[in-house]
């Protein structure tokens, strides 16, 4: 695995300890989990960024990079990111964390099918990878199901009935 594989690996491992930590701040409301979180994200980008530039790892943009592409920048702040999150925070405290992280395996299976229709042809590995990945998913659900009297968590933040699977 090289270097752009641990930079997935940690952005994903990423994701999971923020959805499931959601669930460590219940008095949080979703916006202010989100803005939390998106503001320590904002910081640790920044001094990595500033870091990783001093340092030369990589090269720094001028102000006329940044004004050439402001609108690229504006749609990855807005909907790309700010919007996104807030309506991934949304559903993760809607539905339960163990169920919000289920949807972080959808997003390198949507890559993959806008390639496929875009015209790449999938390598054996990647061909692997989608296959893996919807077996974990399906072998989860099924395993979750078996399991007489489970019961299923609340989804953070809610209180009254606890749902209960069929077994």
């Amino acid at each position: 695995m090289g270097s752009g594989g641990l930079c997935i690996l940690a952005g994903v491992v990423g994701w999971v300890v923020c959805t499931t930590g959601a669930a460590g701040f219940p008095a949080f409301s979703v916006l202010r989990y989100t803005t939390v979180t998106s503001v320590l994200g904002a910081v640790t980008i920044a001094v990595v960024t500033l870091a990783s530039g001093a340092l030369g790892a990589i090269p720094t943009p001028g102000a006329a990079d940044c004004a050439a592409g402001w609108w690229q920048i504006l749609y990855m702040a807005v909907p790309a990111t700010a919007i996104a999150v807030l309506a991934f925070n949304h559903a993760t405290h809607t539905l339960g964390p163990a169920n919000g992280v289920l949807f972080i395996n959808l997003v390198p299976l949507t890559s993959f099918a806008i390639e496929a229709v875009r015209g790449h042809r999938p390598t054996t590995a990647e061909i692997t990878g989608v296959a893996l990945t919807l077996a974990a998913g399906v072998a989860n659900n099924l395993y979750s199901r078996r399991i007489p009297g489970r019961v299923a968590p609340a989804p953070a933040g809610k209180t009254g009935k606890t749902l209960t699977t069929v077994a």
